[in-house]
């Protein structure tokens, strides 16, 4: 009885441990190259909102829909892919990675062009 327990237990314990299948991406998933420039645009313009960058005349211009039309997708697509790859942490680090130096070149030119200005 002890030896039946146990290896029910066991067996229990491994099939809720492991993943029984892997994330399947949707059939609209946004690819990571496509996918970059998105969350790039999407951060530089929420930057610029929040920061009163942003000319007062254009806000509303700037809004989500402005990169949904820029890159042809719609709001559900972008949600099933970051959904995606947020459960794919993997592919999300290389994404925000090249995310991550194409703005630190963005800040160095905007840097030199305000020591060329001066």
């Amino acid at each position: 009885m002890k030896n039946t327990l146990f290896f029910a237990i066991i067996v229990l314990l491994y099939f809720s441990c492991t993943q029984q299948d892997k994330v399947k991406p949707p059939e609209d998933l946004i690819p990571p190259d496509l996918m970059e420039e998105v969350l790039l645009d999407m951060h530089l313009l929420k930057s610029m909102r929040s920061s009163g960058y942003a000319l007062k005349g254009y806000n509303s211009m700037l809004g989500d829909g402005y990169f949904l039309e820029k890159y042809c997708i719609d709001s559900m697509q972008l949600v099933n892919s970051k959904n995606y790859y947020a459960q794919s942490p993997k592919e999300y680090l290389l994404i925000y990675k090249k995310i991550e130096k194409r703005l630190l070149a963005l800040k160095d030119s905007v840097a030199e062009l305000d020591i060329i200005t001066k």
